[in-house]
């Protein structure tokens, strides 16, 4: 498979003299990924697809590959040397076409909704051989990588059952990564955007929650100190107003003033 480096640098030697030296630096983009990814309706295909989106760059291309297989009655031929199907296998044929369709737009939408920022294209493809269409499809897409499930499901929605996918590893031109199981949490991460939302909650959230203790002590403050100046003013009052008891010389001063009046 294709290798690519993230990002390269290099330099143009600088001239002999050294007071004419001068560097030269460019920088060459990354080269775009193109990753195929083949599902129908298996668990197994639904963890290849989570498993490549979350690995993908904002600058790869992800194509959500459906294929619908067509079934085919050999022995009966036509007058012309056509194969004639049967009324069954011909609405079989357009059942399998119409489910593989909607299997690529539904995972499609899902994939863009939990990766905006990811491009995600839907593609079908028709074959009687699920293995060889990957193959082909791969090849068509010029994909990098493609990604596939270990093992799928029966009947028309057996899109990556036990062979297919060895038929795919052997036969691909590119890298093939078999799925067994979905991402670890750490790598089916959420949105970036979710992400940013949720810290910016969570940050609104400690602001409201800090303003409103500091309210509450604010208010528990004001109300200790008017507690405190009410209690001072009232102790003032009662310093002022409250009767001192009489001594034993103001008694015998007022018996004495009481004498003389008699």
């Amino acid at each position: 498979g294709a290798s690519t480096t993230p990002v390269s640098t290099f330099q143009r030697p600088p001239p002999a003299h050294p007071r004419h030296a001068r560097h030269f630096t460019r920088t060459v983009p990354a080269r775009t990924m193109i990753i195929v990814v083949a599902v129908d309706e298996s668990e197994y295909a639904k963890n290849a697809l989570l498993t490549a989106l979350a690995r993908a760059s904002e600058a790869d291309t992800v194509f959500v590959l459906a294929v619908a297989e067509r079934l085919v009655e050999p022995t009966a031929l036509g007058a012309i040397g056509g194969v004639v199907q049967s009324p069954y296998v011909w609405e079989t044929n357009k059942s399998n076409e119409l489910k593989a369709r909607r299997l690529a737009a539904r995972l499609t939408r899902r994939a863009r909704h939990l990766y905006p920022k990811l491009t995600v294209k839907a593609c079908m493809s028709v074959s009687t051989h699920i293995g060889e269409a990957v193959v082909v499809a791969a090849e068509v897409k010029k994909a990098d990588e493609v990604y596939i499930g270990s093992r799928g499901l029966g009947s028309v929605k057996r899109l990556l059952l036990g062979s297919v996918s060895s038929h795919v590893v052997h036969h691909a031109d590119c890298n093939v990564t078999v799925v067994k199981r979905a991402p670890p949490p750490a790598e089916e991460h959420a949105a970036k955007e979710k992400v940013i939302a949720a810290e910016e909650a969570e940050r609104q959230r400690r602001v409201e929650e800090l303003r409103a203790k500091l309210e509450s002590e604010k208010r528990t403050h004001e109300l200790n100190r008017h507690i405190s100046a009410m209690a001072e003013a009232e102790e003032k009052w009662s310093r002022v107003h409250e009767r001192e008891p009489l001594s034993d010389e103001q008694r015998a001063a007022l018996k004495k003033m009481a004498a003389a009046a008699a």
